[in-house]
Parts: C-alpha cells; sequence; structure tokens
C-alpha cells in the first residue's frame, strides 16, 4: 500500500509540473531555431539595342504634333525660325515662321491624300496645282527606315543622348519638312536621330542647303532645324482649308499669281486680266525697264498718271511684291461720263523688268478692294 501511494504522488507531481510549465511556471522549453533567409541575386537588366528600339517606335509612329526650332542662314546673315510640323498618318500640316530683320514671315502648308495647299503670312490659301508626292513626305521617309546606327552618346540641348544615323540609302528633299524654296538649286539635306538611353525617341534634326538664285545673282542658304520628338504617338488630324484659291500661271510673262475661285483670266498682248463675273478687276502688266531703280520706275509712273488723268496720288506705301520691295499707289479720278473710278496699284522691280499688279474698280468699295489687291498681291511669284 505504501508503495502505491509513492506512486500515485510521483504521478500527481508529474501532471502538477506540466500544468505548471504550461502556466510559464518551471523551465522555459527551448525554441526551435529559426531557418536563414537566403537572398535571392537581382537580375542582370538587359542593356537595350537604343538603334532597334528607336527604329521601332519610329515605324509604329503615324500620328503626332512636333515642335520646331532652327535657324536659317542667308549670306552670313542668321534668321531665327520655330513653327510645328503635324502628322496625321499620310497627312500633314506645317507653319514655319522665320523672324526677319523687316518683320516675321510664316508659311503655312496643308498635305491631304495628293493635293497641297500653302499660304503666306496668313493670307489666303492656295492649291498647289501639281499633286503631292507622296514619297516628299515625312510618313513616306519614316517607313523607309530599316536601320540607323548609334553614333554614340552626346550632349544635346542640355540632355546626353544617343546620336543615330541613317543609311546613306534613306534621303530626303526640303519639300518633306515644309520648305520649297522658289529658284533654288543644288539642295541637300542630312538628318539625324537622337534618343533616350532607353530608345525614347527625343530630337530629330536636320541640316538643309541650297543656293537661291535671283536673276544672275546666286546666295548660299543654310537651314539647322530640330523636330521635338516628344509629341509622336499624340492623336492629330489634318484637313482641307475652306475655299481655297487657285494659282494661275503665265508661261508667257513668267510669274504666277492666285485669285479666288470662279475668277477667270484673260491673257492679252504684254498683259493679263483677271476677271469677276466676266468683268476685269485686277491686271498683271510687266514693263522693260533696264537700268531701272524702284524709285525711278515709281516716278515714271506717277508723273504718267498725271500727265493722262491729271491726278496725283492719294497715298504712296512702302510694301512687298513677289519677295521684292514695292510701292502701292492710289489714286481716284472722275472719268468724262462722271463715273467716279478708283485705281490702287502695286509696283515694283526685278531684274530688269518693272512689274505692275494693278486694279480699276468704281470708286466706294474702297475697304474691300484694296485688300483683296493685297491678298492676291501676296501670291505673287515671278517663274523666270
Amino acid at each position: 500500500m505504501l508503495r502505491s501511494r509513492h506512486a500515485a504522488t510521483a504521478m500527481l507531481a508529474a501532471t502538477l509540473a506540466l500544468a505548471l510549465a504550461g502556466c510559464g511556471g518551471g523551465a522555459t522549453p527551448t525554441p526551435a531555431p529559426t531557418p536563414t533567409a537566403v537572398p535571392t541575386a537581382a537580375p542582370t537588366p538587359t542593356p537595350v539595342a537604343v538603334a532597334d528600339e528607336l527604329v521601332a517606335r519610329l515605324l509604329a509612329a503615324r500620328t503626332g504634333v512636333l515642335g520646331m526650332t532652327g535657324t536659317m542662314t542667308v549670306a552670313n546673315t542668321e534668321v531665327p525660325l520655330s513653327g510645328t510640323m503635324t502628322m496625321a498618318n499620310d497627312d500633314s500640316q506645317s507653319s514655319i515662321t522665320l523672324d526677319m530683320p523687316g518683320g516675321s514671315q510664316t508659311n503655312d502648308t496643308i498635305r491631304v491624300g495628293t493635293t497641297e495647299w500653302e499660304r503666306a503670312n496668313g493670307g489666303p490659301w492656295v492649291t498647289n496645282p501639281e499633286p503631292v508626292d507622296r514619297s516628299k513626305s515625312l510618313s513616306a521617309i519614316l517607313e523607309t527606315l530599316t536601320s540607323l546606327e548609334d553614333k554614340g552618346v552626346e550632349t544635346r540641348d542640355g540632355r546626353q543622348l544617343h546620336r543615330l544615323a541613317p543609311p546613306p540609302s534613306v534621303t530626303i528633299s526640303p519639300e518633306a519638312v515644309g520648305f520649297n524654296p522658289e529658284n533654288a538649286k543644288d539642295a541637300t539635306v542630312a538628318m539625324e536621330f537622337w534618343a533616350e538611353d532607353d530608345g525614347t525617341p527625343a530630337i530629330w534634326s536636320f541640316d538643309i542647303g541650297w543656293n537661291q538664285v535671283n536673276g544672275t545673282a546666286s546666295v548660299p542658304v543654310s537651314l539647322s532645324m530640330d523636330l521635338d520628338l516628344s509629341g509622336l504617338d499624340r492623336a492629330a488630324t489634318v484637313t482641307a482649308p475652306e475655299d481655297p484659291w487657285e494659282r494661275f500661271t503665265s508661261t508667257k510673262l513668267g510669274y504666277s499669281m492666285a485669285h479666288p475661285a470662279g475668277w477667270t483670266v484673260t491673257e492679252g498682248k504684254g498683259q493679263d486680266s483677271y476677271l469677276l463675273d466676266g468683268q476685269p478687276y485686277v491686271t498683271v502688266a510687266p514693263t522693260a525697264a533696264k537700268g531701272y531703280t524702284l524709285d525711278r520706275f515709281a516716278t515714271e509712273l506717277i508723273a504718267s498718271y498725271q500727265k493722262q488723268l491729271k491726278v496725283k496720288p492719294d497715298s504712296d506705301t512702302e510694301t512687298t511684291l513677289g519677295g521684292q520691295p514695292a510701292r502701292l499707289l492710289t489714286y481716284h479720278f472722275t472719268r468724262a461720263d462722271g463715273v467716279k473710278v478708283y485705281i490702287a496699284d502695286m509696283l515694283s522691280m526685278a531684274g530688269d523688268t518693272g512689274w505692275e499688279v494693278f486694279l480699276t474698280e468704281q470708286a466706294g468699295a474702297e475697304a474691300e478692294d484694296t485688300p483683296l489687291l493685297q491678298a492676291m498681291a501676296s501670291t505673287f511669284k515671278l517663274t523666270k
């Protein structure tokens, strides 16, 4: 009996010890060791083939609004330029402003399908009578890119950018970037692309040169221009202008000038008449004036008006015609039948030829007549 009681007491003590250990009493069990974490090596980034990435992005770009900056140099005189170039698939629109010493000049061009329109200094939109060559467009140029050569990293506009050159087979014309210089010879265009380290397009740069011919003189012209490619893939649309004018080209007299749609032109002996509703309204008349200056031409013309009409000009203001200095003379006189007549005569010299672009109309609509004459004269171009 004694031995059984001792066994029971020992069992009870063991049970009590286990209970106390569960409540925090007695010896603390040793915790299991925590496994040591094995660090995972970070993946090594694969270097981006900048040239391949840029080509892929350029080929995928079908729309965009690109800012434009640059400088035109004419006979050692630098002229800043700025503007925008909009791409919408195969259609495009450009606006380029030159900060000329005598005032800024802005030329706009729209191309939709195979038709092109242009205007100068906010004047009328004029339809180009020749169909557009699609190969002379930014979209077409981008489509020809198959590869670019990475020339390394250089500082450009304060950034470290990759300079990438296209293969020699990729060519471009001045028309593709909105320049269509009249009487230009020996035009050359070089271009390069600039991109970030990950292939993000940054800049499309151009260096354009040509010889500008004016009579027997030839002036070298160069143009450096950058297009900001950050605007690629931006949604854009290009639409045809409303009520564009039509351009008439005189092969006999060697000039062209635009007029509102619906007008007609008759070619006479030594002059052309622009008719509204079948009635002569504006006349273009060249005169042989070898050795003349603009002042001499104007002086003799004023004397001729005074002799024939017995009138002096109401006004005599400076302007331009076909890119040349010009004068605008205005007159009022009364015909023998009592009808009051208004004349606005714009005159200029080009080489050995004096040019007149003038309107003759019944007095009373000068506020409409003069701006219309000036708008037509703003489209005047010599063709030979």
